[in-house]
């Protein structure tokens, strides 16, 4: 269930503390809409922007975050002083409340002027001033620099736009709205006898942090002061579903549109896809998005038409639980003293004699402990254990297999290696890939039948399976 929480101009910054289980937020801010005069004459300020998008959280990323709504006195960024203020941008800020802590920004309407409106906030290009001529008309703030006009405006800060005292009376401009960058304030000019105060230009609108499938900005949106929303993913289950002992998560990350079918997954797919934050795109395990079409490779495909979800059992994990998850496991000596890790590659040994009867190969490892370790040769026969502490001086005749059996849990394999005469080492020889971890040992594709101490893909096959079940 989707959840929205609403942040409504306050003159302060507002903070949001993000949820654990919660990986994404959608977040949309209205920029505020420019000043408005006092005089009968006076004209109103240009609207705020609407800045939208996602936001995936990464793994150095605070839990809490900043709001910042602007309005139509300014706050956040509009320009002010002797003029009619420039509207303020609302924004969010994530890792400090600096303005390079933004991660999203929408821009503020200029203000308005005693003859002519102030530009819309938003879009990546804040709208100009208006004024009599164009000439004079204040510029909308981009993405690298603020917009000119009577005061230029900068990083996050609207132009200062500035009154202007004529014989006739006091005229005034309309000041720059706030932003990415802010807009330029509005000019003074002369026609003739006629004076000409220019309205201020909008602030720009920031987006660059957002995922791009979905973030967006508008120009001109939002009248008086500003807005922001955030809305995520209440419920804090992640759902797949369970078929046949195959897992399957119904998001695009995870379907074959060549043959029209979701692929099974493994536990450590749906592991990472709930706290993993890579950069790469992650499967959406909400409940509501099973039934929502998507789109891939510019086709839409219908979950709901694609499988009978009655064949199917519905499972669920706590996001808050598994967040704070370690995913190791430990076996039990009763699982190591039945499990053997058998090398799928042969040794080939004929390349590397000198004559057909030598046998001068042997095998080595190093490990934490090899008394608690044994092994055998496999030739094609079955042969009894023999413990790895002497495993140097067991000569090798013929091609064979390798097989190790675990006796402790403490015990850590950590490399295998096949010497010939002299001590010389046959690196090239098909020898086995282990990645050695802190508490675990991760096999791979060179093994048939192995165990670790981690759940990890592709290495977990008892040859017994009454043993340790997850």
């Amino acid at each position: 269930m989707l959840k929205t929480i609403a942040f409504n101009y306050t003159g302060v910054a507002q903070t949001w503390t993000i949820p654990t289980h919660v990986s994404k937020f959608f977040v949309r801010c209205y920029g505020s809409q420019g000043g408005i005069g006092i005089y009968s004459n006076s004209q109103p300020g240009g609207k705020g922007g609407v800045a939208e998008g996602t936001y995936i959280l990464k793994s150095n990323d605070a839990r809490t975050v900043y709001i910042y709504v602007g309005a139509q006195n300014g706050y956040n960024g509009g320009g002010v002083g002797n003029a009619w203020a420039g509207g303020g941008a609302s924004d969010v800020r994530i890792n400090g409340i600096n303005l390079v802590n933004r991660i999203i920004v929408a821009g503020g309407g200029g203000g308005g002027s005693d003859r002519f409106i102030g530009g819309n906030g938003g879009g990546l290009i804040g709208s100009d001033g208006s004024n009599y001529y164009s000439s004079w008309c204040a510029k909308g703030g981009t993405q690298i620099d603020g917009g000119s006009g009577y005061g230029k405006g900068s990083l996050g800060i609207g132009g200062m736009g500035q009154g202007n005292r004529y014989n006739y009376g006091e005229w005034v401009c309309g000041g720059g709205g706030g932003g990415y960058y802010g807009g330029g304030g509005g000019i003074i000019g002369t026609v003739y006898t006629s004076v000409e105060p220019g309205g201020g230009a909008g602030g720009s609108s920031y987006i660059a942090l957002l995922d791009p499938i979905d973030a967006s900005t508008t120009s001109g949106v939002r009248t008086g002061n500003g807005l922001v929303e955030i809305t995520y993913e209440e419920d804090p289950n992640a759902y797949f579903l369970e078929k046949d002992d195959k897992y399957y998560v119904i998001d695009k990350k995870y379907f074959d549109n060549i043959n029209k079918i979701f692929l099974p997954v493994e536990i450590e797919d749906i592991y990472n896809d709930l706290v993993d934050t890579a950069i790469t795109p992650r499967a959406d395990m909400s409940i509501t998005s099973m039934l929502k079409p998507f789109v891939l490779d510019n086709q839409t495909y219908d979950p709901i038409k694609l499988i009978d979800f009655k064949e199917y059992k519905l499972c669920t994990l706590s996001k808050d639980n598994l967040y704070k998850m370690t995913m190791h496991y430990t076996a039990s000596n009763k699982a190591l003293s039945m499990t053997n890790i058998k090398i799928k590659e042969k040794y080939i040994l004929d390349n590397y004699r000198t004559n057909a009867n030598d046998s001068i190969f042997f095998l080595d490892i190093k490990a934490t402990d090899k008394t608690k370790i044994d092994y055998f040769f496999d030739y094609g026969e079955t042969k009894s254990y023999k413990n790895c502490s002497i495993l140097n001086t067991d000569k090798i005749s013929n091609n064979f297999y390798f097989d190790f059996k675990l006796n402790s849990v403490d015990s850590l394999l950590q490399s295998v290696t096949l010497y010939g005469k002299n001590n010389d080492k046959y690196v090239k020889l098909k020898e086995p890939s282990i990645n050695v971890y802190d508490k675990f040992i991760k096999f791979n594709d060179n093994y048939d039948e192995v165990i670790v101490n981690e759940i990890c893909r592709k290495s977990i096959e008892y040859t017994i399976n009454t043993l340790d079940k997850f």
